[in-house]
């Protein structure tokens, strides 16, 4: 949980956090050291790139663009999984079919080739690059909550509900949606890890938010060509990149084993409110 309030921290407070300027470069302090080394100096904690960037600027920086897509994309892809979800699994029949197949056709499609594809009629911009990856993530939402979805339509609190005459609408908005959004939490917060990851890997390749904007994939690529001469252009923004996935990952643990003993016991109560 550290490495993620220290990343919303640099995000949200980033100009009064960052010691310098992160698009200004003086190419005469260009692949300075970190401070602790022979060469480095006290001006760039971690160093400078190969434009004499300050390396903790860009990295501090890098944090806003991270968060954005991973917490932004996930809303997105959430809300279409959710609601793709929830009609597939209560509705059933032809719309579940339909359903279906596009998480199939999803599933099947390489990732890689349809964000060069959107990329190169759209071009490279964050909206394109927000659109590409809630695209890529509303299909785990979808398959999680359409199976939770299935197995609640044939509770007893439910049947009960269609009995009493309950419209579909109302069943849905105050049973089964109440019951499946804490699986889209929980699938919420390792999903915002994987589309960091993600974003990371299509600025990497020049794919994602275009320069100058400071982004961890793009200092990773930067630094790929320094790697003897100067490792720590890759090394800090990297080490950024992993300890944030990883908090994410230890949180959706957390959550999901907070939560799982919560919905058993608001299904046993839904239950018996249905058949009161």
């Amino acid at each position: 949980m550290v490495p993620l309030a220290a990343a919303v921290v640099c995000a949200v407070f980033a100009p009064q956090l960052a010691p310098h300027d992160p698009l200004t470069g003086d190419l005469s302090a260009r692949l300075r050291p970190p401070t602790w080394m022979d060469a480095g100096s006290r001006a760039h904690p971690l160093g400078t790139d190969q434009l004499g960037r300050d390396i903790l600027s860009r990295v501090i920086y890098g944090a806003r663009v991270s968060l954005l897509v991973g917490l932004v994309s996930s809303l997105i892809g959430g809300t279409v999984g959710v609601t793709l979800g929830v009609v597939s699994g209560y509705f059933r029949g032809r719309v579940d079919t339909v359903i279906a197949k596009l998480i199939d056709i999803q599933l099947a499609f390489p990732f890689i080739l349809f964000a060069i594809t959107v990329i190169a009629v759209l071009g490279p911009s964050l909206r394109n690059l927000l659109v590409i990856l809630a695209v890529s993530g509303w299909v785990t939402y979808a398959r999680v909550v359409r199976g939770q979805t299935l197995s609640l339509r044939e509770h007893d609190f439910i049947q009960a509900a269609r009995g009493l005459g309950s419209p579909a609408w109302r069943i849905v908005a105050r049973h089964i949606v109440p019951n499946v959004l804490p699986y889209a939490l929980v699938i919420m917060t390792t999903e915002i890890g994987r589309l960091i990851v993600l974003e990371s890997t299509l600025s990497f390749l020049g794919l994602g938010v275009p320069p100058p904007t400071p982004s961890w994939g793009m200092a990773l690529a930067d630094g790929k060509d320094y790697l003897v001469s100067g490792w720590w252009l890759a090394t800090f923004p990297g080490l950024a990149i992993m300890l944030l996935v990883l908090s994410m990952n230890i949180m959706g643990d957390g959550a999901r084993d907070l939560l799982e003993p919560r919905l058993r016991g608001r299904r046993a109560g839904a239950g018996t409110q249905g058949a009161t």
